[in-house]
């Protein structure tokens, strides 16, 4: 996980925040990235939107040295095999979390965004409930008590192949 230092709320440009994500990339050299999914018709959050649509632009350019230095100013990039997108509408792999990981994360969620959900508010409570029946209903597609889903696109996959994610 990295903090690029930019403002909460999207008070940056998508240049400043594509040339913080090049800028890690570049120096990380990450075979896979996990980003929130921009594709999900449902999603509001400007952070969420603004963050995944640059993700997905500059992974997909990660391979491009040229266009990379002359885009974001970086050299040394890797390709990126995967591009992973969390809290999909149209996952397409699911990796047994069993209970462990869904108990962790409802810890992160409701110790780290009080000011989003405070404890015991109904919207942490539907939260809740929503986050345990998703994880289970994405354990029984793995056999397993629970599970997570992401949308993966490999390289081909994030170049021409609209099918590619759909249920």
């Amino acid at each position: 996980v990295r903090f690029l230092r930019l403002p909460d709320g999207a008070g940056y440009t998508s240049e400043e925040l594509e040339r913080g994500i090049a800028q890690v990339l570049a120096e990380v050299k990450p075979e896979a990235v996990f980003t929130v999914d921009p594709d999900v018709p449902s999603e509001c959050h400007a952070d969420h939107l603004a963050v995944g649509r640059a993700v997905k632009k500059v992974v997909y350019f990660s391979e491009h040295a040229g266009i990379m230095q002359k885009l974001y100013g970086v050299s040394g990039c890797e390709p990126v095999q995967l591009l992973a997108f969390m809290m999909t509408a149209r996952p397409n792999r699911f990796v047994k979390t069993g209970r462990t990981l869904r108990n962790k994360q409802l810890q992160a969620l409701f110790g780290c965004h009080t000011s989003q959900y405070p404890k015991d508010s109904p919207d942490a409570d539907a939260l809740k409930t929503y986050l345990k029946l998703r994880s289970a209903e994405y354990g029984l597609r793995t056999f397993s008590t629970g599970a997570e889903a992401f949308r993966a696109l490999g390289r081909l996959q994030m170049h021409c192949l609209p099918e590619f994610g759909e249920k």
